[in-house]
């Protein structure tokens, strides 16, 4: 395991707890907006995980600043052969209806 180069920022190589699990569904079906959801997931960055598909070492941000307006919820950080692979991480309340692939919610 090598933390770096954000050893605050890694993400442990843990399966979250049914608690954790029992938190996000909770947290999902009280939210009326993305707020708590954010929270939530910030607590447990390791729910996040599985946004990076089969590697080990993953670092999560909370909200980073690129110094402009738009700024992530998350930015998931994985290290490959290649290089850092960077996953931006965007939530919308859990209300919200989703988006089809034509980028409209569904059912409009």
């Amino acid at each position: 395991m090598n933390k770096s180069p954000w050893p605050g920022n890694y993400v442990e190589h843990r399966t979250p707890s049914i608690s954790n699990v029992a938190d996000l569904e909770r947290c999902l079906k009280d939210a009326k907006d993305e707020r708590p959801l954010q929270s939530c997931l910030a607590a447990t960055p390791a729910l996040l995980k599985p946004l990076v598909p089969m590697v080990a070492d993953v670092w999560c941000f909370d909200r980073p600043s690129f110094g402009g307006e738009l700024i992530p919820d998350f930015l998931l950080a994985n290290r490959l052969s290649t290089g850092i692979r960077w996953t931006y991480v965007e939530l919308e309340s859990p209300n919200a209806r989703a988006l089809n692939n034509a980028g409209k919610r569904q059912g409009s």
